[in-house]
Protein backbone atom coordinates (compact mmCIF):
# COMPACT_ATOMS: atom_id res chain seq x y z
CA UNK A 1 0.00 0.00 0.00
CA UNK A 2 1.22 3.62 -0.91
CA UNK A 3 -0.10 7.10 0.29
CA UNK A 4 -1.56 9.34 -1.88
CA UNK A 5 -2.03 13.05 -1.68
CA UNK A 6 -5.16 13.61 0.71
CA UNK A 7 -8.48 14.85 -0.66
CA UNK A 8 -8.38 18.83 -0.58
CA UNK A 9 -11.62 18.34 1.97
CA UNK A 10 -12.33 15.07 4.77
CA UNK A 11 -15.15 13.86 3.77
CA UNK A 12 -17.74 10.92 5.19
CA UNK A 13 -19.52 8.59 2.90
CA UNK A 14 -18.94 10.36 -0.62
CA UNK A 15 -19.00 7.81 -3.70
CA UNK A 16 -16.68 8.12 -6.02
CA UNK A 17 -15.75 6.48 -9.61
CA UNK A 18 -12.92 6.28 -12.05
CA UNK A 19 -13.01 7.37 -15.57
CA UNK A 20 -10.66 7.50 -18.30
CA UNK A 21 -7.70 7.45 -15.89
CA UNK A 22 -9.44 9.67 -13.30
CA UNK A 23 -11.07 9.60 -10.04
CA UNK A 24 -14.07 11.46 -9.32
CA UNK A 25 -15.85 12.39 -5.88
CA UNK A 26 -19.48 13.17 -4.89
CA UNK A 27 -21.17 14.22 -2.42
CA UNK A 28 -20.38 13.40 1.46
CA UNK A 29 -20.72 14.99 4.77
CA UNK A 30 -17.94 17.89 5.61
CA UNK A 31 -16.98 19.43 8.79
CA UNK A 32 -16.33 23.38 9.02
CA UNK A 33 -15.88 25.17 12.30
CA UNK A 34 -17.63 22.18 13.97
CA UNK A 35 -20.58 22.74 11.72
CA UNK A 36 -21.48 19.27 9.67
CA UNK A 37 -23.03 20.37 6.05
CA UNK A 38 -23.71 18.36 3.18
CA UNK A 39 -21.20 19.04 0.39
CA UNK A 40 -22.05 19.19 -3.32
CA UNK A 41 -18.07 19.83 -4.48
CA UNK A 42 -17.13 17.12 -6.90
CA UNK A 43 -13.60 16.43 -6.68
CA UNK A 44 -10.88 15.09 -9.21
CA UNK A 45 -7.80 13.12 -8.78
CA UNK A 46 -5.17 12.52 -11.73
CA UNK A 47 -3.22 9.36 -10.17
CA UNK A 48 -0.41 9.70 -12.31
CA UNK A 49 0.22 13.16 -10.89
CA UNK A 50 -0.83 12.33 -7.32
CA UNK A 51 -2.95 15.67 -7.39
CA UNK A 52 -6.38 16.66 -7.08
CA UNK A 53 -7.11 18.62 -10.22
CA UNK A 54 -11.06 19.51 -10.32
CA UNK A 55 -11.56 19.15 -13.59
CA UNK A 56 -9.14 22.01 -14.40
CA UNK A 57 -10.86 24.54 -12.67
CA UNK A 58 -13.74 23.90 -11.50
CA UNK A 59 -16.08 20.87 -11.04
CA UNK A 60 -19.67 21.25 -12.15
CA UNK A 61 -20.96 20.58 -8.83
CA UNK A 62 -23.37 17.70 -7.76
CA UNK A 63 -26.86 19.31 -8.24
CA UNK A 64 -28.03 17.35 -5.35
CA UNK A 65 -25.82 17.69 -2.02
CA UNK A 66 -26.27 14.11 0.17
CA UNK A 67 -24.40 11.58 1.63
CA UNK A 68 -24.32 7.66 1.36
CA UNK A 69 -25.18 7.87 -2.03
CA UNK A 70 -24.37 5.56 -4.35
CA UNK A 71 -22.71 5.38 -7.98
CA UNK A 72 -22.05 3.46 -11.35
CA UNK A 73 -20.55 3.95 -14.44
CA UNK A 74 -22.00 3.54 -18.23
CA UNK A 75 -20.35 4.72 -21.53
CA UNK A 76 -17.77 7.26 -19.37
CA UNK A 77 -21.33 8.86 -17.33
CA UNK A 78 -20.99 8.88 -13.79
CA UNK A 79 -24.69 8.03 -12.27
CA UNK A 80 -25.12 9.30 -8.59
CA UNK A 81 -27.98 7.53 -7.27
CA UNK A 82 -29.95 7.81 -3.79
CA UNK A 83 -28.13 8.89 -0.79
CA UNK A 84 -29.44 10.84 2.37
CA UNK A 85 -30.27 14.02 3.55
CA UNK A 86 -29.96 16.07 6.92
CA UNK A 87 -32.70 14.20 9.60
CA UNK A 88 -35.37 14.67 9.56
CA UNK A 89 -35.63 14.79 5.74
CA UNK A 90 -36.74 11.86 3.62
CA UNK A 91 -33.91 9.80 2.06
CA UNK A 92 -33.97 11.11 -1.78
CA UNK A 93 -35.53 9.09 -4.61
CA UNK A 94 -33.05 11.09 -7.23
CA UNK A 95 -30.53 10.22 -9.39
CA UNK A 96 -28.22 12.68 -11.32
CA UNK A 97 -25.88 11.86 -14.46
CA UNK A 98 -22.44 13.55 -14.63
CA UNK A 99 -19.92 13.89 -18.25
CA UNK A 100 -16.35 14.31 -16.77
CA UNK A 101 -15.35 15.14 -20.53
CA UNK A 102 -18.05 17.83 -20.44
CA UNK A 103 -18.00 19.01 -16.85
CA UNK A 104 -21.67 19.11 -17.17
CA UNK A 105 -24.34 17.15 -15.54
CA UNK A 106 -26.56 15.85 -18.31
CA UNK A 107 -30.46 14.01 -19.09
CA UNK A 108 -30.83 10.32 -19.19
CA UNK A 109 -32.30 9.99 -22.96
CA UNK A 110 -33.69 13.21 -23.80
CA UNK A 111 -35.08 14.20 -19.75
CA UNK A 112 -34.18 14.47 -16.63
CA UNK A 113 -33.40 11.51 -15.10
CA UNK A 114 -36.34 9.32 -14.21
CA UNK A 115 -36.57 9.15 -10.37
CA UNK A 116 -35.89 5.76 -8.25
CA UNK A 117 -39.06 3.92 -7.36
CA UNK A 118 -38.30 4.88 -3.66
CA UNK A 119 -35.95 7.01 -1.22
CA UNK A 120 -33.25 4.71 -0.39
CA UNK A 121 -29.53 5.57 1.46
CA UNK A 122 -26.81 2.97 0.31
CA UNK A 123 -28.82 0.57 -2.00
CA UNK A 124 -25.84 -1.48 -3.54
CA UNK A 125 -25.46 -0.43 -7.10
CA UNK A 126 -23.68 -1.47 -10.38
CA UNK A 127 -23.57 -1.45 -14.17
CA UNK A 128 -24.25 -4.69 -16.31
CA UNK A 129 -24.50 -3.96 -19.93
CA UNK A 130 -25.96 -0.65 -20.77
CA UNK A 131 -28.10 -0.99 -17.73
CA UNK A 132 -27.56 -0.23 -14.26
CA UNK A 133 -29.16 -2.38 -11.21
CA UNK A 134 -29.63 -1.78 -7.90
CA UNK A 135 -30.60 -3.83 -5.14
CA UNK A 136 -31.26 -3.48 -1.28
CA UNK A 137 -30.56 -0.31 0.51
CA UNK A 138 -31.76 1.66 3.60
CA UNK A 139 -34.70 4.07 4.51
CA UNK A 140 -33.71 6.39 7.17
CA UNK A 141 -31.22 4.15 8.61
CA UNK A 142 -33.71 1.76 10.24
CA UNK A 143 -35.43 -0.12 7.40
CA UNK A 144 -33.22 -2.84 5.22
CA UNK A 145 -34.68 -3.44 1.91
CA UNK A 146 -34.89 -6.60 -0.48
CA UNK A 147 -36.05 -4.85 -3.61
CA UNK A 148 -33.95 -5.24 -6.96
CA UNK A 149 -34.20 -2.88 -10.05
CA UNK A 150 -32.65 -2.37 -13.54
CA UNK A 151 -32.23 1.50 -14.83
CA UNK A 152 -32.01 2.10 -18.65
CA UNK A 153 -30.58 5.37 -19.02
CA UNK A 154 -31.36 5.59 -22.52
CA UNK A 155 -35.08 4.70 -22.09
CA UNK A 156 -35.05 6.72 -19.10
CA UNK A 157 -37.12 3.57 -17.15
CA UNK A 158 -36.48 1.58 -13.98
CA UNK A 159 -37.87 -1.83 -13.76
CA UNK A 160 -38.53 -4.53 -11.07
CA UNK A 161 -36.67 -7.48 -10.78
CA UNK A 162 -36.60 -10.11 -8.31
CA UNK A 163 -35.95 -8.85 -4.56
CA UNK A 164 -32.49 -10.13 -2.55
CA UNK A 165 -32.83 -12.92 -0.63
CA UNK A 166 -32.27 -11.13 2.85
CA UNK A 167 -32.84 -7.58 3.00
CA UNK A 168 -29.86 -5.35 3.43
CA UNK A 169 -27.91 -1.85 3.79
CA UNK A 170 -24.91 -0.42 3.29
CA UNK A 171 -23.55 -3.38 0.95
CA UNK A 172 -21.61 -3.08 -1.91
CA UNK A 173 -22.13 -4.70 -5.76
CA UNK A 174 -19.92 -5.36 -8.69
CA UNK A 175 -20.87 -6.16 -12.57
CA UNK A 176 -18.96 -9.67 -13.33
CA UNK A 177 -17.09 -9.07 -16.62
CA UNK A 178 -17.78 -12.63 -18.74
CA UNK A 179 -20.89 -14.00 -17.32
CA UNK A 180 -22.70 -10.82 -16.94
CA UNK A 181 -23.77 -11.48 -12.92
CA UNK A 182 -24.75 -8.44 -10.15
CA UNK A 183 -23.10 -9.86 -7.14
CA UNK A 184 -23.63 -8.13 -3.69
CA UNK A 185 -21.56 -8.40 -0.63
CA UNK A 186 -22.13 -7.83 3.33
CA UNK A 187 -24.25 -5.26 4.54
CA UNK A 188 -26.58 -4.12 7.59
CA UNK A 189 -29.33 -7.03 8.15
CA UNK A 190 -32.40 -6.65 10.24
CA UNK A 191 -31.25 -7.91 13.84
CA UNK A 192 -33.39 -6.21 16.11
CA UNK A 193 -31.47 -3.43 17.30
CA UNK A 194 -31.87 -0.21 15.69
CA UNK A 195 -28.65 -0.34 13.62
CA UNK A 196 -29.48 -3.83 13.02
CA UNK A 197 -26.31 -6.81 12.46
CA UNK A 198 -24.06 -7.63 10.05
CA UNK A 199 -24.21 -10.20 6.87
CA UNK A 200 -21.22 -12.44 5.23
CA UNK A 201 -23.79 -13.05 2.54
CA UNK A 202 -22.47 -13.21 -0.65
CA UNK A 203 -25.54 -13.09 -3.66
CA UNK A 204 -25.52 -13.34 -6.95
CA UNK A 205 -28.07 -12.36 -9.30
CA UNK A 206 -28.50 -13.53 -13.17
CA UNK A 207 -30.38 -11.27 -15.01
CA UNK A 208 -31.38 -13.59 -17.76
CA UNK A 209 -33.29 -15.73 -15.08
CA UNK A 210 -33.95 -12.64 -12.85
CA UNK A 211 -32.92 -15.06 -9.64
CA UNK A 212 -30.79 -14.89 -6.94
CA UNK A 213 -27.85 -17.80 -5.81
CA UNK A 214 -26.18 -17.14 -2.50
CA UNK A 215 -22.44 -18.23 -3.10
CA UNK A 216 -19.71 -18.23 -0.87
CA UNK A 217 -20.04 -16.41 2.09
CA UNK A 218 -17.34 -13.67 3.15
CA UNK A 219 -14.76 -14.75 6.03
CA UNK A 220 -16.39 -12.08 8.33
CA UNK A 221 -19.95 -10.46 8.22
CA UNK A 222 -19.01 -6.48 7.18
CA UNK A 223 -20.91 -3.51 6.08
CA UNK A 224 -19.61 0.12 4.75
CA UNK A 225 -17.03 -1.63 2.80
CA UNK A 226 -15.60 -1.25 -1.17
CA UNK A 227 -16.12 -4.04 -3.58
CA UNK A 228 -14.27 -4.21 -6.73
CA UNK A 229 -14.27 -6.89 -9.68
CA UNK A 230 -10.62 -7.89 -10.86
CA UNK A 231 -9.63 -10.85 -13.27
CA UNK A 232 -12.39 -12.44 -12.44
CA UNK A 233 -12.19 -11.99 -8.48
CA UNK A 234 -14.61 -10.03 -6.04
CA UNK A 235 -12.25 -8.29 -4.11
CA UNK A 236 -13.85 -6.55 -0.74
CA UNK A 237 -11.80 -4.03 1.17
CA UNK A 238 -12.24 -2.92 4.72
CA UNK A 239 -15.05 -1.79 6.15
CA UNK A 240 -17.25 -1.94 9.23
CA UNK A 241 -17.53 -5.84 11.52
CA UNK A 242 -19.05 -6.38 14.65
CA UNK A 243 -18.18 -7.15 17.78
CA UNK A 244 -19.10 -10.62 19.31
CA UNK A 245 -22.65 -10.23 19.94
CA UNK A 246 -23.08 -8.59 16.20
CA UNK A 247 -25.93 -6.02 17.46
CA UNK A 248 -24.92 -3.33 15.38
CA UNK A 249 -21.51 -2.09 17.43
CA UNK A 250 -18.02 -2.98 16.28
CA UNK A 251 -15.00 -1.96 14.56
CA UNK A 252 -13.38 -0.55 11.28
CA UNK A 253 -10.88 -3.23 9.78
CA UNK A 254 -8.32 -3.02 7.08
CA UNK A 255 -8.95 -5.94 5.99
CA UNK A 256 -8.74 -7.13 2.00
CA UNK A 257 -10.15 -10.37 1.05
CA UNK A 258 -10.49 -11.64 -2.70
CA UNK A 259 -12.90 -14.35 -4.10
CA UNK A 260 -12.79 -16.37 -7.35
CA UNK A 261 -16.07 -17.18 -9.12
CA UNK A 262 -16.58 -19.59 -12.30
Amino acid sequence: WQAMAPMPQARYAPTAQAVDGRIYVFGGEVQEEGVTTLTSVVLEYDPEQDTWRNCDGVCAPLPTARYLASSAVIDGIVYVLGGAAPYPEPDLDVIEAFDPLLNTWVDCGNSACATLPEGLQAPAVAALGDSLLMAGGGVAGFAFLADAYRFDPQANTWTTLTGLITGRSSLQAVGTVGNGRFLVSGGRVDGGAVTGSFSERVDAYDPDLDFWTRLEDLSLPRSDHAAVWLDGALLVIGGYFPDENNDGVGEVRALVEARVFD
